[in-house]
């Protein structure tokens, strides 16, 4: 299953505390392959950075891939909404409203 990924680069900007990403960044957090919203290493991006890699590598015994996608988009519309970035979280909400019915 492909992460409904919206492309807005949000996710890239968290970096600080991930022990597996403390070289992507220089210190502010953000990851230095992240130009224009866009990952300059996305075909080579570390396993961690791919919501398929860890849903098969960590996850796959403890919920279901519609669940862990389910719950990475909660926290992609989270941290939207923390940054104010409304028409995101419209497209969030909307996504999740039909991700909710594959949950069933």
């Amino acid at each position: 299953m492909i992460y409904p990924c919206i492309g807005c680069g949000i996710c890239c900007t968290f970096l600080k505390g991930i022990p597996e990403l403390a070289g992507f960044h220089g210190g502010d957090g953000v990851c230095v392959n992240l130009k224009n919203n866009r990952c300059e290493i996305y075909a080579s991006r570390p396993d961690i950075c791919s919501t398929e890699k860890m849903y098969r590598l960590v996850l796959s015994e403890d919920m279901s891939e519609n669940e862990f996608i389910y719950s990475n988009l909660h926290v992609c519309l989270m941290l939207n909404r923390e940054h104010g970035e409304i028409h995101n979280v419209r497209k969030l909400t909307e996504i999740i409203k039909e991700w909710r019915s594959k949950l069933s």
